[in-house]
C-alpha cells in the first residue's frame, strides 16, 4: 500500500534522507541541490541517523553544507547529544564547513546537553585552525562544561600548548578555578601534571607580580608545594 506521503506527491521521509545521504556521502553538492529541491524533512531525520548538516561538516564539505543550508537546513540544528554541526565542525577541524557555518549566523556558543561548546572541544582536541576561527568570530572562550571545566582547563588538562597559546592570545579566563574537587584553575593543572611547556605558555602572558599570584589555594592544602614547586621550575 502507497504511503501517505506518496499519495500527497511527497517522499517518505526514511526515503528522502536517504537518497540525500547518498549526495553527502559522495560529496556531490550539485546533485545534492537537486535532490534538495523538493526535500521536506531536511532537519528531521529518521530516528537514530544524524542530521544532514552534521554529517557534511563531520566531512568539511563546506559545498554540501551550503547547498543544504540554501535548502533551509537549520544552521543550529542538533543530534540527540546535542552537538551542532559547529560543534562537529571544531572536534574535526573542519575549517571550511565551520567557516560556511559562522558566515550563516551559527550559534558558536551553543552546547551538547554535557556543557562542551565548539571552543571547547577544539581546545580537547587541538583542533587549532578551527579554534582560531571561533575566536576570530567572538566565540565565548570562557563557556564551561559540567562541573565548571573550562577550554583553557582542558587545553591544560591535555598539554594541548598551541590551543591553550591561541585561548590566552584570545583573552581566555586562565584564572578561572572549575568548580569540583579542588578547584584547580588551568595553570595549577599545568604545574600539577607537570606540563612545564604549558606553565611557560601562561607565564608568557603575565607579569612577574601576577605569576606569583597566579594559582589559588586547593581545599586539600596542597598548592603552597604547587607553588613552591613552580618557583623553583621556572625564572621569572
Amino acid at each position: 500500500m502507497a504511503s501517505l506521503a506518496s499519495l500527497f506527491g511527497g517522499m517518505d521521509p526514511a526515503a528522502e534522507y536517504a537518497a540525500l545521504l547518498k549526495h553527502v556521502q559522495s560529496k556531490d553538492a550539485t546533485a545534492l541541490e537537486r535532490a534538495l529541491t523538493n526535500a521536506k524533512h531536511v532537519n528531521v531525520p529518521p530516528a537514530g541517523k544524524l542530521p544532514l548538516l552534521l554529517l557534511a561538516a563531520m566531512h568539511d564539505d563546506s559545498a554540501c553544507c551550503s547547498a543544504l543550508l540554501r535548502a533551509k537546513a537549520d544552521v543550529n540544528v542538533s543530534d540527540d547529544s546535542g552537538a551542532t554541526a559547529s560543534y562537529i565542525a571544531a572536534r574535526n577541524n573542519s575549517v571550511n564547513s565551520l567557516q560556511q557555518l559562522i558566515s550563516n549566523r551559527a550559534d558558536l556558543n551553543q552546547a551538547r546537553k554535557s556543557g562542551a561548546t565548539p571552543v571547547y572541544i577544539a581546545a580537547q582536541n587541538n583542533s587549532c585552525a578551527a579554534l582560531a576561527l571561533l575566536i576570530k568570530a567572538g566565540a565565548d572562550l570562557d563557556a564551561p562544561k559540567e562541573g565548571g571545566f573550562t577550554p583553557t582547563c582542558i587545553a591544560c588538562l591535555k598539554n594541548h600548548k598551541d590551543a591553550l597559546q591561541l585561548l590566552i592570545q584570545g583573552n581566555a579566563d586562565y584564572n578561572r578555578a572549575y568548580t569540583i574537587a579542588d578547584r584547580f584553575t588551568p595553570l595549577l593543572l599545568a604545574v600539577h601534571l607537570n606540563h612545564l611547556e604549558q606553565v611557560g605558555t601562561s607565564r608568557l602572558h603575565c607579569s612577574p607580580a601576577r605569576a606569583h599570584g597566579f594559582i589559588p589555594f586547593s581545599t586539600r592544602g596542597s598548592s603552597d608545594l604547587l607553588c613552591l614547586d613552580m618557583k623553583q621550575r621556572l625564572t621569572y
